[in-house]
């Protein structure tokens, strides 16, 4: 039996936890520098959607199921959420039920693969993200995980070794997408590499999915990826969540199965109302949004050199990003994580990535949070300042601290919304 709260326990967890509530929206969301790739701040209307009651009365079903039965005004939220998510990229059918990228690539595999079958992708150090690997989920439902092959030092796919690996191991599922997705891929190239071994293409957009919807990073599904699957947070500004996008409709109905009744009993329907919320939002603002982003990290990585900060290029040249990703390299440094550290004591919030053949790795810096709180290409030359004081100058925290804050007052609202 659970023992009985002391007296006023109960209130004291209650507060405790608002304080910390409270603390965490301070510094990420009014007095720090949000850069962490993996994140995104949500706009009033995406906040409202998923803090309705919607969120504690979950659907249960197919949605064709519900439709054919009495009218609920929830089922419709799910129809307008689809709509909304196929018009964005293009695609024939929208799943938007999965809880995350990582379980949307889950499903994927499920519907399409057994495990002992082959998977390839990229490996960690090129940016794959471990629900392509051994160590994920493409591992736990046994799949075989294979390596694509890079340029030494690069993030570029060497497409002749590629095609030998695929007709030596004729894998079934060939999935590219990154991490630190900083170049495009030939997306129509491996498409035609992996259908000639009988390999379905996945496009893992997680990171890119808000610059593909505003048409500016590249169009996977026109270029020939059989799946797209991707989050719903990051550059796609809603609540945390997964989805996936076809245009084949046997797929289509195979990947509905297992979702549901397969691995979705029941779903938060918040969730995918502040998803519609977010996609709507994005047919309005998307392409300025991604055009923004994509200046503002273009812009940010060349102030950062001008501060002797050394960025990673990804293809061995003088371009550091196509995306609104960079990555600082820090070999200057005796440890990768401590540098993140010190940062995130003055409040600029960074994580650590890994880098080909740079045993330190280095760091993610992502500029679409501040895209979104109205940061422009102007303001790049004092935020690489800041970036480098934060990593330079750990003596320094408290008034780093304070200069980001009164940087931060003048850039409070949330932009590309109808907020």
């Amino acid at each position: 039996m659970i023992p009985a709260a002391a007296p006023n326990e109960a209130r004291e967890h209650i507060d405790r936890v608002h304080e910390l509530l409270g603390e965490s929206e301070r510094n990420y969301d009014r007095d720090g520098l949000p850069l962490i790739g993996g994140a995104n701040i949500m706009s009033a209307g995406v906040r409202r959607a998923l803090a309705s009651s919607l969120n504690s009365r979950p659907r249960v079903r197919s949605l064709a199921e519900r439709l054919a039965g009495p009218r609920d005004a929830a089922d419709e939220v799910e129809v307008i959420a689809k709509a909304l998510m196929a018009r964005l990229f293009s695609a024939q059918f929208a799943e938007v039920r999965v809880l995350s990228g990582s379980l949307a690539n889950l499903h994927v595999y499920m519907t399409l693969a057994e495990p002992g079958d082959v998977v390839m992708a990229l490996p960690k150090v090129n940016g794959g993200h471990f629900s392509h690997n051994s160590q994920g989920a493409a591992g736990m439902y046994r799949l075989v995980c294979e390596p694509i092959p890079c340029h030494p030092g690069m993030q570029v796919i060497d497409y002749e070794s590629l095609a030998r690996d695929m007709d030596r191991l004729k894998p079934r599922l060939v999935i590219v997408g990154s991490s630190l997705p900083l170049v495009s891929f030939d997306v129509s190239r491996l498409a035609a590499m992996a259908h000639a071994v009988g390999a379905t293409l996945i496009y893992d957009a997680a990171h890119v999915a808000g610059l593909i919807a505003g048409g500016r990073f590249q169009d996977p599904l026109a270029e020939g990826a059989d799946l797209v699957t991707l989050s719903t947070y990051k550059t796609l500004n809603g609540p945390a969540g997964g989805a996936i996008l076809t245009n084949d409709l046997d797929i289509a109905e195979r990947l509905d199965r297992v979702v549901s009744p397969g691995l979705t009993a029941n779903f938060d329907m918040a969730r995918v109302a502040g998803l519609a919320v977010a996609c709507a939002e994005l047919l309005e603002f998307g392409q300025e949004y991604a055009v923004d982003c994509i200046e503002n990290a273009t812009q940010l990585a060349g102030e950062l050199v001008e501060q002797g900060i050394s960025v990673w290029s990804p293809d061995g040249g003088a371009s550091f990003t196509a995306s609104h990703l960079m990555a600082i390299d820090t070999h200057e440094w005796s440890d990768t994580r401590e540098c993140v550290r010190q940062a995130h004591a003055c409040n600029i919030f960074t994580s650590p990535v890994p880098l080909p053949e740079k045993p330190k790795g280095g760091i993610r810096i992502g500029v679409h949070q501040l895209t979104r709180l109205g940061m422009r290409q102007t303001e790049m030359k004092e935020v690489a300042q800041l970036i480098a004081a934060g990593l330079r100058e750990p003596s320094r925290s408290d008034a780093i601290r304070k200069e980001i804050r009164l940087f931060r007052a003048n850039f409070q609202h949330i932009g590309y919304s109808l907020d």
